[in-house]
């Protein structure tokens, strides 16, 4: 009798601390998170594309560095720096497989953000119609750009002449300083299949204004 007793109590304690044991691991990691500054935690940028060609280019036509980490949706995970040009070339990738829909996942490592990110006006090779055009959900949350305090156009012709991009996160600008004139200008320019506009913070309403114009 006494044994077996003894073999239950040791059944409870062990379940006990394998609960206990769970519970810290989930909780530990989290902490180490929030407690490191080292380890800024940033929404990325997720772009839901056309597929069905093959192949898509990530524009990148504002003039900012940038350092991003790119997950393409097709197990292709890549790591790219370089600086923005109007006319650059952009990133560009192949899928192996067309698909009707694939997920883009940009995520900024740097403090520059998303800022070089943008079709433009058609002057760069990923600003063309047909790469514009493949362009469906922009989601996610545009890191902002923290290098500097000039902030005129950081956002400049992000989403130009997307004409098929029919939904946005409602969190995806960034929050800019209060005053900053310009700073969306023309970012949904030509964007005719979307039914509403993301929200943002400080923004006076002239800057509003300038969002799709």
């Amino acid at each position: 009798m006494k044994t077996r007793i003894a073999r239950i109590a040791l059944l409870v304690l062990s379940l006990f601390l394998t609960q206990c044991g769970n519970f810290l691991h989930d909780l530990i990691p989290i902490t180490r998170e929030r407690d490191d500054p080292s380890r800024p935690v940033s929404p990325p940028l997720i772009l839901v594309i056309d597929g069905s060609s093959g192949s898509f280019i990530i524009p990148a036509t504002n003039i900012w560095s940038y350092d991003w980490t790119i997950d393409w949706g097709d197990g292709i995970i890549q790591t790219v720096t370089g600086t923005g040009a109007a006319a650059g070339p952009g990133i560009p990738h192949t899928y192996a497989v067309p698909n009707p829909q694939y997920t883009i996942t940009i995520t900024a490592n740097s403090n520059t953000g998303h800022a070089a990110f943008g079709f433009g006006t058609g002057g760069s090779v990923a600003g063309v119609t047909a790469n514009k055009w493949k362009l469906l959900k922009a989601l996610g949350h545009i890191k902002e750009n923290t290098s500097t305090a000039a902030f005129a156009d950081a956002y400049y012709h992000f989403f130009y002449g997307c004409t098929y991009l029919n939904e946005v996160s409602p969190d995806l600008l960034p929050a800019v300083p209060n005053g900053t004139s310009y700073i969306f200008s023309s970012m949904f320019y030509y964007c005719t299949s979307l039914a509403s506009l993301p929200r943002t913070k400080y923004v006076r309403s002239y800057q509003v204004l300038y969002v799709c114009v």
